[in-house]
């Protein structure tokens, strides 16, 4: 009959295995002993079952080698194990004693620079938009006549919306524009500019209007050069 291996003889095991998969990894004791913010000896005395890491350290440890808790406590694993890739330990993030963080896989955090990558092109193409917008309808010089626009449909607070100019021979022309006033409501009136139908209609913006999606694209543009330099930094250090 095959004898039952008791829970003591299982945690015997733990420190026999906890020594293989740092060997897999090719890791000293020092080094695992930084990754996990512990003591070189109390990596040593995992590792001869002379003490037991805690939860805290389990589930480091599971992180760090890319196994289950089941595995590190009774030699089971629950998932078939992946190939363990020399730069695996690059790809994690320190799991400190004093901060209690996991460790975090870099194709995860890579993903995430990509996420944030994406976001800021997009959030650049509407504030360029807009801020086009804005250029092509200012009343640069403010040599066009002096006419009444009224709003004809709000699509947006503060305020896009599609202001109407009736002409002197009874016709009218209109535009969709961003303006830079509070409130608006359709049927209000307001005064523009324009000259003709290639000018169109022009406005005299406030100077904060043109302003902040200047500063915005600038930010963003900051953002995008540390993400995109971060991201280049990550790829050379993938390729050593």
């Amino acid at each position: 009959m095959q004898k039952q291996e008791t829970g003591n003889e299982k945690q015997l095991y733990i420190g026999q295995r906890l020594m293989e998969l740092r060997g897999r990894f090719d890791m000293t004791q020092e080094e695992l002993a930084e990754q996990l913010g512990v003591s070189r000896q109390a990596i040593s005395r995992w590792e001869t079952n002379q003490t037991f890491p805690n939860i805290d350290k389990l589930f480091c440890i599971s992180e760090l080698y890319k196994v289950s808790l089941d595995y590190l406590l009774k030699g089971e694993e629950t998932h078939p194990e992946g190939e363990v890739a020399e730069n695996d330990l690059e790809e994690l993030t320190e799991c400190k004693a004093d901060t209690g963080t996991m460790p975090i896989p870099a194709g995860n955090r890579s993903l995430f620079l990509w996420l944030a990558i994406l976001l800021i092109c997009s959030l650049l193409v509407i504030n360029s938009i807009v801020l086009t917008g804005l250029l092509f309808h200012q009343n640069w010089g403010g040599k066009n006549d002096t006419v009444n626009y009224y709003v004809d449909t709000v699509y947006e607070q503060y305020t896009k919306a599609k202001v109407v100019v009736p002409r002197e021979d009874g016709s009218y022309m209109e535009q969709i524009l961003w303006l830079d006033a509070e409130g608006i409501r359709e049927n209000d009136w307001g005064f523009c500019y324009y000259k003709d139908a290639v000018k169109g209609i022009r406005l005299n913006y406030n100077a904060k209007t043109i302003l902040f999606p200047v500063m915005t694209i600038g930010i963003l543009l900051v953002l995008l050069i540390l993400l995109c330099l971060e991201m280049r930094k990550r790829n050379e250090a993938g390729n050593k």
